[in-house]
């Protein structure tokens, strides 16, 4: 026998304070009914299917979710933002859960992918590019100007100045991020970078400042081989492929402490790695482009240091971590630097991608480059069963999915 399941959403305001901009907020919900609905009263919703339920006080809504099987999210949604409107929400029949709380650890004994790993720093990773937005203008090209094809798109030429080899060292800099009101094009530090591997697509170097017991040459070649492999065709093929205004054909990827000491002592997120705009922008001002004086001129991001002592602010940060996280921190920056680099130079835009467009892009290419590590897709119906089938699967997890997932999570609270 069927045992429908149902979602019972009372409206428990006082009657005229239903959506409407001029209803009265003022009169009290105490002592408002709340009709109970029996199984196979309610209506049924197809997939997609959205409703708008008008009520007053007391009035149920009844939705039944279709059988033992089915699956629902019920999200009350107030079209009004006057008065203080109130829904009371029960459930009724077997397995029926809400999602409140925190994730738990463990579903039927199996371990989340990806539960152990502390949170990134998302706000800092918006300021980031927010400030690229403040601080950095890109001035509208002359009619007629061409977009510089010679340095990206399809008719990239061969790199015109040889890349380091591995073992020099080379000085970079870092914006500032850690002090309220500078400019990071004008504040920065100076670090000595030692080139530790270099692939057809990236420079890969470790900052010699960074704490003991870091990551090996011999690992960074293999993130070098994966970007190559993996990373730079996927974003390329979904985004475009960036500039090359150092003229190297590559990419740099400085592993380096100044990343760890953003994070405030003792905390229990991280930032993982961040881009910044102004490493594209030439050093002295141009009809196009603002300045950024202490600027690396080049293609490069930034990324977590491996930190097993906590040295810096007391945090530590696994090798572990670092092997397991970088690779989809290094996805999503270069999405930011394939769409700052294209609007700079060859799309002749005047100003950078809205921020929250840049964002999704970014939260996008993870989530490709993990179908194409996997051999997964969009509309599969992936479960933890499916994501935990095969340690290559559940590594991808936490590669380039994991920060997606708690994401949605937080949406789904």
């Amino acid at each position: 026998m069927r045992t429908p399941f149902l979602a019972v959403a009372a409206l428990v305001v006082a009657a005229g304070c239903t959506g409407d901009d001029d209803s009265d907020p003022t009169a009290s919900s105490q002592g408002a009914a709340f009709l109970s609905c029996v199984f196979g009263s309610g209506i049924q919703l197809g997939v997609g299917e959205v409703r708008a339920f008008r009520g007053t006080e007391g009035e149920v809504l009844c939705v039944d979710a279709g059988g033992d099987a089915a699956e629902f999210t019920l999200v009350p949604f107030f079209a009004s933002s006057n008065g203080e409107a109130r829904l009371r929400v029960s459930t009724l029949g077997g397995n029926l859960q809400p999602v409140t709380g925190p994730p738990n650890p463990s579903l039927g004994g199996e371990e989340v992918p990806g539960a152990d790993l502390p949170a990134r720093d998302q706000e800092f990773h918006l300021r980031v590019l927010n400030e690229a937005r403040r601080i950095l203008r890109i001035r509208s090209a002359s009619p007629g100007t061409a977009p510089l094809a010679s340095r990206a798109g399809g008719s990239q030429p061969a790199p015109s100045a040889a890349p380091p080899s591995v073992g020099d060292v080379i000085t970079l800099t870092v914006p500032r991020f850690d002090l309220s009101g500078v400019n990071p094009c004008e504040v920065v530090h100076t670090q000595q970078g030692r080139v530790a591997a270099v692939s057809q697509r990236a420079i890969l170097v470790n900052d010699v400042a960074n704490p003991s017991g870091g990551l090996t040459d011999a690992e960074l070649q293999t993130f070098g081989q994966q970007f190559d492999d993996l990373v730079y065709p996927v974003d390329t093929q979904y985004f475009g492929t960036p500039t090359d205004i150092d003229q190297n054909g590559r990419v740099i990827i400085f592993f380096t402490r100044r990343v760890n000491e953003l994070t405030p002592p003792n905390s229990g997120g991280y930032v993982g790695g961040f881009f910044w705009a102004g490493d594209l922008f030439p050093r002295q001002a141009t009809q196009r482009f603002d300045a950024c004086p202490r600027g690396n001129v080049a293609e490069i991001f930034y990324i977590l240091a491996a930190d097993p002592q906590g040295s810096i602010n007391n945090n530590p940060r696994s090798r572990d971590l670092v092997l397991r996280s970088s690779l989809g921190t290094i996805a999503h920056e270069l999405e930011h630097l394939i769409n700052a680099s294209r609007r700079m130079f060859v799309n002749n835009a005047n100003r950078f991608e809205e921020t929250w467009l840049d964002e999704g892009l970014a939260h996008s290419a993870e989530e490709l480059v993990f179908y194409q590590a996997t051999g997964l897709g969009p509309r599969q119906n992936i479960d933890l069963a499916r994501l935990t089938s095969s340690p290559a699967i559940t590594s991808a997890v936490n590669q380039y999915m994991i920060e997606n997932f708690g994401r949605l999570l937080t949406y789904m609270e």
